[in-house]
């Protein structure tokens, strides 16, 4: 499940800040409160459509961007599609293990 940010927003200059002491201090007046998308950091107003943001989308498993196909997001890093994750190696070195 993909995970968000709370973010402030000036309304003022349209900038959004980590803190809301930050937005307020921008430009002196009462300051938006949003959510970032922690994959491609668009601002939503509410927690659910960060959440939902990029949930459909393919994640690098290198740099956890996201992307629109899995073949995109395999070879987003230089890794070609189908390399196996550090838990797949790890499963399969136990299975390997059992084995013997």
């Amino acid at each position: 499940m993909a995970t968000a940010t709370q973010k402030f927003g000036c309304p003022e200059c349209g900038k959004w800040h980590d803190g809301e002491y930050a937005a307020m201090d921008c430009c002196d007046i009462q300051v938006t409160i949003g959510w970032e998308c922690d994959h491609c950091e668009a601002v939503h107003k509410k927690q659910e459509e960060a959440e939902k943001c990029c949930a459909d989308k393919f994640i690098c498993r290198t740099c956890d961007l996201a992307w629109e196909s899995p073949e995109e997001a395999s070879n987003c890093c230089g890794i070609p599609s189908g390399w196996p994750t550090p838990a797949e190696l790890e499963k399969a070195g136990q299975q390997r293990i059992e084995g013997l």
